[in-house]
């Protein structure tokens, strides 16, 4: 990677959710190995702060002479916390992240509750919060002087801060194509890819194109006119005196040199018509170390069978009962396989557990740990609410046959990457399309197909077996290393993000030492 020239400076401005803000972390990373004469700043909320310094004195570790990374925090809301206010203003007290209707029963009311509820939601903050987070953006901007600024698609204030200072700035995504290119696509797209909070397979089924048609123009109607979207553009154009700039209302307005750098590949995405301002960099995953290094304990438990991990990502949380349901399915599948495959090394349980209220998983009196048998008390099964490695280094090591996770984009990424097949429990509406590709790309199988968004023991169970030990269980595992062989020649994802930021900043620092000398 060439090094940028000396005026170039970025600025990248995050929100601080992991989904969002890793591959943030990720594309920073990369640069200062890379590059470490660039002049980097990083915007977010302060709890971000530590671990940004620390990719950064990483990096001035690693190489002397490297430049620090410099940290600039936003004051004001972060997306979460607006959500949250925003929900208990229209829900009540004890609302969460996302909307109830995200976790309703799929049906078209639940679609169209959820796209009524996802304006606000992607929007997040209300007027006055909006403002606040886009004054104080704008003065971050105003004190760096950037070259190029790489905002976050769902940090909106800082979109409209950056489209409003006049410099140049691009978006940094862990999201598919589709999600951006939908402005692009013939008109096919409304009965050919499932609408969003549909829930719908892909191909959509013939009985349900109408329906995903209406639902399509409903999204469009929404964006037009939802209340809460509409009040804050009108609040914020009030004070700015100029158009409120996010996600959902730019579309084919960006100009023209933005770009839109997304954590996949079309080869992990539906089939679809793209565009040139959207770069496909691979997954935006920082490569970890071995977990023999970072978890010797763990690696050497991992190397007894193979074992199943279970994360249901950073937000979603398990009540009791539903933690003894899964444990339930897990239980059912592993006794299966071992009484199809006497002899074989015992299947183990790695899973990650986030608890909805104060229950206890693992002591002798526990209902969870009652749903394994004795399977708990021979060590098979390891529930744990923190891992010192992080996902990837778990599914790289070699002993994870499954991957069960909520159909998260980092989740995905994470098993695409280590070649392991997928089960998903996709809890939240938008959840559905990440199962969705699983299935059509035969690398696993959705486990709330009967009952979704709630899974059921038998159900799970069976979706394991098939997933791990059915007719079509190699061909998913071919097919699974077949994508991170793919990934692997592509590239490593975090360094071909950082390359074309790193290109465009050196651009336009050469371009406006152009103009200054003319």
């Amino acid at each position: 990677m060439s090094a940028p020239a000396p005026s170039s400076r970025i600025l990248f401005a995050t929100n601080i959710e992991r989904g969002q803000c890793g591959v943030f972390l990720a594309t920073v990373q990369a640069l200062l190995q890379s590059s470490p004469e660039a002049d980097l700043h990083f915007a977010s909320f302060s709890s971000l702060e530590k671990e940004v310094r620390s990719i950064s004195d990483e990096a001035i570790r690693m190489k002397a002479g490297a430049n620090p990374v410099t940290f600039h925090g936003i004051q004001g809301q972060t997306h979460a916390e607006a959500v949250i206010a925003r929900n208990a203003e229209k829900y009540g007290e004890g609302s969460s992240v996302p909307p109830p209707a995200f976790s309703r029963p799929l049906d078209a009311s639940t679609t169209m509750a959820t796209i009524r509820d996802l304006c606000s939601y992607l929007l997040g903050w209300d007027g006055p919060g909006f403002m606040q987070v886009y004054e104080s953006m704008s003065d971050i901007i105003q004190a760096v002087k950037p070259d190029l600024i790489i905002v976050d698609v769902l940090l909106s204030p800082a979109i409209s801060a950056a489209w409003n200072s006049g410099v140049k700035f691009s978006y940094l995504s862990p999201n598919s194509i589709k999600d951006f290119a939908a402005s692009y696509q013939p008109l096919a797209m409304l009965w050919k890819w499932p609408a969003l909070m549909s829930g719908y397979d892909y191909p959509v089924p013939w009985y349900q194109k109408p329906l995903n048609v209406y639902h399509y123009l409903y999204m469009v109607y929404q964006i037009l006119k939802e209340p809460g979207l509409a009040e804050t553009k009108r609040y914020v154009e009030e004070k700015t005196g100029k158009p409120m700039r996010c996600l959902m209302n730019t579309g084919k307005s960006l100009p023209d040199h933005v770009k839109i750098f997304v954590g996949t590949l079309p080869e992990l995405d539906f089939p679809l018509k793209s565009h040139p301002r959207i770069v496909p960099c691979g997954p935006i995953i920082s490569d970890p170390s071995p977990i023999s290094d970072s978890d010797p304990k763990l690696a050497a438990w991992l190397a007894n069978g193979p074992t199943i991990y279970v994360n249901l990502g950073s937000l979603f949380k398990l009540k009791e009962d539903r933690a003894v349901e899964l444990a339930k399915g897990l239980n059912t599948a592993m006794s299966e396989m071992e009484s199809k495959t006497p002899g074989s090394p015992p299947m183990q349980v790695l899973w990650k557990l986030k608890k909805d209220g104060e229950f206890d998983a693992t002591g002798p009196d526990s209902k969870v740990r009652a749903a394994f048998g004795d399977k708990m008390d021979n060590d098979r099964i390891r529930i744990v609410d923190w891992l010192d490695s992080s996902p990837l280094a778990v599914l790289k090591s070699g002993n994870i046959v499954c991957a069960v996770h909520h159909g998260g984009a980092s989740s995905y990424n994470e098993a695409i990457l280590a070649g392991v097949p997928h089960v998903v429990l996709p809890f939240w509406t938008d959840c559905y399309e990440y199962a969705n590709r699983v299935e059509m790309l035969g690398i696993g199988r959705k486990g709330t197909r009967k009952q979704q968004p709630v899974f059921e023991a038998t159900e799970f169970s069976e979706t394991i077996l098939e997933v791990v030990n059915g007719k079509n269980s190699e061909c998913m595992k071919k097919k699974a290393w077949e994508l991170a062989e793919l990934c692997k020649k592509n590239g490593n994802g975090p360094e071909i993000a950082a390359q074309g930021i790193l290109n465009l900043a050196t651009e336009v620092a050469t371009d406006a030492s152009k103009e200054t000398t003319e």
